[in-house]
């Protein structure tokens, strides 16, 4: 997720947070507005402080990807996934030629 679109989720998550619970908590409507306006606000500080944080923390040069090796391992999970349906499959049929012969023997 990008950062402005991090930053934008938890002003309109904070947004509402702050509406519902104004809400519950009074009865005017100017004491509804700012205390959502107020919530809105921290929501964007802890977001805006969040992201400077993974920002400065992370050094986005060294995080450079291998794509051969990022392309053999999805081969790898593809095949492992390709491998699981075919055995999930026998054993479904296996399943099924059980009931059958229950169904058989019963009548």
């Amino acid at each position: 997720m990008r950062s402005e679109n991090f930053i934008g989720l938890a002003v309109v998550s904070g947004f509402f947070l702050g509406l519902i619970s104004g809400f519950v908590a009074f009865e005017k409507a100017e004491y509804i507005v700012i205390f959502a306006i107020i919530v809105m606000a921290i929501f964007y500080l802890i977001a805006v402080g969040s992201v400077s944080m993974f920002n400065w923390f992370i050094d986005f040069d060294s995080q450079e990807f291998n794509k051969s090796k990022l392309e053999n391992n999805l081969e790898y999970y593809v095949d492992q996934f390709g491998k699981r349906e075919d055995e999930l499959l026998r054993v479904l049929d296996y399943i099924k030629k059980i009931e059958l012969n229950q169904d058989v023997k019963a009548k």
